[in-house]
């Protein structure tokens, strides 16, 4: 299979020039990885889950970690504890000690703890159900796509071994990285290619084919290039139909990794459900900043010290635990994006690139040393044959 506008060695070149290998940035419990050239677009690749376990309140400055996930969590924690502390110090400069001592401390705090007896449970089911679609993006989707590319890459390795067959091997190779970098602009509505052109990670002719497909369908389009590729080269080389069957599955289970990408992120959860959910929380930290702020006032009148210092601390651990889950659900509804916390795709492009042998060189020369094997069994057969067809005769 062959293309009369683009010479074979150029295709060699841009498979084995495209995705550069990344580089890495390491810390005492962060792993970050980004592409050559572009540091300032760091992606958490791995972290140390002992060093994590170990000392988590000293990762709290390291990036990505639960003060630093979002301005959300600082933000508003900020704010509860400007409304307590406005709840608590005007009774302390304008109401009497009489009138203080008289406040329903009780009742405050039954309501409280009514509102934190099921705003936990609630939030960590929605917490629950946004883990369990970021997995099954990642499972379904990104890993279904990545291992049936693999496969197909196997199957055209194995079925075209020969020097004839160097530049189908590496188009296939070339249109499965493509496929996955496609897939990962729909979800990122990354509409430009011309980027992809100037690091020679996609030739002017497939972008100007590319240009004329919807954002959400080129990823496809590319399956359907891989596949019209390998029929054209099987029809050519006769290679049985049972056994190209196997690639025409594996291509629709490509297909449908990209599709539940595509759901997945078309697809949110219930607005009315997320926004009860929010106000819940809401709810929650504004009267927990109330009753902290009324607990604080007459726990001050009565010298009860211990009191005020439980209500201080209080007061910023809960609403920093729960705008931090609202945060954790926000990052992880969208994981194919360029954020730090995101799915490190340059890691996932490597593990890619590392599974087509094309690229390594010792390919042919294990092809070479299995041809010799197969020759040596084809011989050993003959004389198997030969001389069971003597002893026949004899």
């Amino acid at each position: 299979v062959s293309n009369s506008t683009l010479p074979g060695n150029k295709w060699t070149s841009l498979v084995e020039r495209s995705w550069v290998k990344p580089e890495y940035v390491q810390s005492w419990v962060t792993v970050r990885v980004f592409a050559p050239g572009h540091k300032e677009k760091q992606q958490l690749s791995e972290y140390s889950l002992a060093h994590l376990v170990l000392f988590p309140f000293h990762a709290l400055l390291v990036k990505g970690s639960l003060l630093r996930i979002s301005p959300v969590v600082s933000s508003w924690t900020a704010v509860v504890l400007t409304l307590g502390a406005a709840v608590a110090f005007f009774p302390l400069l304008f109401l009497s000690k009489e009138r203080v001592l008289r406040f329903p401390v009780e009742d405050v705090q039954n309501i409280t703890t009514y509102m934190n007896s099921f705003c936990p449970f609630i939030l960590g089911l929605y917490l629950s159900v946004s883990l369990g679609r970021w997995w099954a993006l990642r499972t379904l989707g990104l890993q279904t796509v990545v291992d049936s590319l693999s496969n197909v890459y196997n199957f055209v390795v194995c079925h075209f071994p020969e020097p004839r067959h160097q530049l189908l091997r590496a188009r296939v190779a070339h249109y499965s990285m493509l496929t996955v970098e496609l897939m990962i602009r729909s979800a990122q509505s990354a509409d430009n290619l011309a980027d992809l052109v100037d690091f020679e990670s996609l030739h002017a002719l497939e972008r100007k084919d590319l240009d004329l497909v919807p954002l959400k369908a080129r990823a496809h389009a590319v399956v359907r290039w891989i596949f019209s590729l390998l029929h054209r080269a099987a029809k050519y080389d006769e290679v049985p139909p049972p056994q190209f069957v196997v690639v025409i599955n594996e291509l629709q289970r490509v297909s449908s990794g990209v599709s539940v990408v595509d759901m997945h992120r078309n697809t949110q959860l219930p607005f009315p459900y997320v926004q009860v959910i929010s106000m819940l929380v809401q709810t929650s930290c504004v009267l927990l900043a109330a009753k902290g702020g009324i607990t604080f006032a007459v726990a001050y009148h009565k010298q009860m010290y211990q009191t005020i210092a439980v209500e201080f601390v209080s007061s910023i651990a809960v609403p920093v635990m729960y705008y931090s889950l609202l945060a954790v659900a926000v990052v992880i509804e969208e994981p194919l994006g360029p954020d730090f916390l995101d799915f490190p795709m340059v890691d996932h492009m490597r593990d890619l690139k590392a599974k087509l042998g094309d690229m390594n060189p010792e390919l042919h020369q294990v092809d070479a040393r299995m041809e010799e094997v197969l020759v040596d069994m084809r011989n050993e057969s003959k004389k198997f044959r030969t001389a069971t067809m003597t002893f026949a005769m004899t």
